[in-house]
């Protein structure tokens, strides 16, 4: 039933895009949360840790005009995170998040809510830590933003993903929820 809901949400947002205005857009995200994925402890006994919500995320997109109040941001982008390399391995956490936001604009602040949707997620580890290397499945969230447009051509956002990673061939859920 949360699918049907979700499909009927992007089918509705998408219902006005092809006769609107575009723009393109790039973005650069620091995200934080989530349940730790593995706590690393080195030789010296200093610790790194990875979360599943923390990341690092690149990537652009497109800004679908609707009308003067509504707008579509749709992104793709590639997020990780990873810890201090040591010189007998490192381990990395990189997942590709596609998103469709609907923005409601009120003069400079944009006020949103979407779906976002994890690709190839995946905990690599080398070296010392290759026991770590995880698949998990494709996730499906939910994410709600606030924009300030600084100018036309740059804002500053605050947004909030609920998502849910599961290691593959397993039913476990780990929590991927971040702020950034």
């Amino acid at each position: 039933m949360k699918k049907l809901g979700l499909l009927t949400l992007l089918i509705m947002m998408f219902s006005n895009v092809s006769a609107a205005e575009t723009s393109g857009l790039m973005m650069i995200n620091a995200d934080f949360g989530g349940d730790t994925l593995v706590d690393i402890t080195y030789t010296d006994g200093s610790t790194a840790d990875i979360d599943a919500g923390r990341g690092i995320t690149l990537g652009g997109g497109v800004n679908w005009n609707l009308s003067d109040d509504f707008i579509l941001q749709t992104t793709a982008a590639w997020k990780f995170t990873t810890i201090p390399q040591a010189s007998n391995g490192d381990l990395t956490w990189t997942r590709i998040p596609l998103e469709a936001i609907a923005y409601y604009n009120i003069e400079k602040l944009r006020i949103g809510a979407g779906v976002s949707y994890h690709m190839s997620n995946r905990l690599k580890g080398t070296g010392f830590a290759s026991g770590a290397t995880q698949d998990f499945d494709n996730a499906l969230g939910t994410v709600v933003g606030f924009e300030y447009l600084m100018t036309p051509g740059m804002s500053i956002n605050v947004r909030y993903t609920m998502i849910s990673y599961t290691p593959a061939g397993t039913s476990f859920e780990v929590d991927g929820n971040s702020i950034g």
